[in-house]
């Protein structure tokens, strides 16, 4: 019985274009051996445009610079509210409004919005609350508006980890490709703290994610996805982290046919 490897690898690009395109459309009314195919598909594809020499390299440096403790999702440090030990009592309403703030926005919930604010009326216009606004505007597709705001957090936090990571994201009519090559180390990013909250590896994690797929880069992603496998986290946040990198996976094989399709607009 052939395998589906065999089976792809005697179709010329353009017939795997073209099922890979009959296959995405599949998508809009799915068929499950339809997703499963596009799967393997999409695992072919991937697979040849790695630089297997490099990979395990890479995962040994992501793995020695992603290591570190994951706090409790409830348990939030001084450090994330981004405030001094004595500037602000911290309350059990205040932390119990900033996760339900944030479980909110990050589902889309309008309701986060309105919570966002009545956390802003308690705790003041710090990080923390920052840091949610920037995730409604995300959220909302404002990408004029979040670079605006990451620079201003930025000028007016500059010793908060997230919002230095904030001024990577690659909104492209912003940021040049070459700044993907500035990722800060985890460690020296987050000032050498043993443990990191939830929110902020996975912020960490989802910036070093999107300047892997603006770079277009499947070695380096394909890397990043075995250190996560290696690494010691909370099983929730990996499956989370996997779901993000087979997603970014679809979209750099996407992007690997994309250029001949202009190409054909253009004819």
């Amino acid at each position: 019985m052939k395998t589906e490897d065999e089976e792809f690898s005697k179709l010329t690009f353009e017939e795997i274009q073209e099922l890979f395109n009959q296959l995405t459309d599949s998508l809009i009314s799915p068929d499950m051996e339809d997703y499963i195919k596009l799967a393997d598909l999409i695992k072919f594809v991937f697979n040849g445009l790695i630089d297997n020499n490099l990979v395990d390299d890479l995962c040994n440096a992501y793995v020695n610079n992603l290591r570190v403790g994951i706090m409790p999702f409830e348990e939030i440090p001084f450090e994330l509210w981004g405030i001094e030990q004595g500037d602000l009592i911290i309350t059990d309403q205040m932390t119990d409004l900033f996760l339900k703030s944030y479980n909110l926005v990050k589902e889309f919930d309008k309701k986060g919005t309105k919570k966002v604010k009545e956390l802003k009326k308690l705790v003041g216009n710090i990080p923390a609350v920052r840091l949610l606004e920037f995730m409604i505007l995300e959220m909302n597709d404002k990408e004029d508006k979040c670079f605006e705001m990451a620079i201003d957090n930025y000028e007016k936090y500059p010793f908060y980890p997230i919002f230095k990571l904030q001024l990577l994201l690659p909104y492209n009519e912003y940021l040049p490709k070459v700044q993907t090559n500035l990722m800060p180390d985890l460690h020296s990013l987050f000032y050498y703290r043993t443990m990191l909250h939830e929110i902020e590896f996975m912020n960490y994690i989802l910036t070093l994610i999107r300047l892997i797929e603006n770079e277009v880069n499947a070695t380096k992603l394909e890397a990043l996805l075995k250190a996560i496998y290696i690494l010691e986290i909370p099983e929730k946040f990996k499956k989370e982290v996997i779901s993000k990198i087979k997603g970014s996976k679809f979209m750099l094989v996407s992007l690997h046919f994309s250029p001949y399709e202009d190409e054909e607009e253009e004819e």
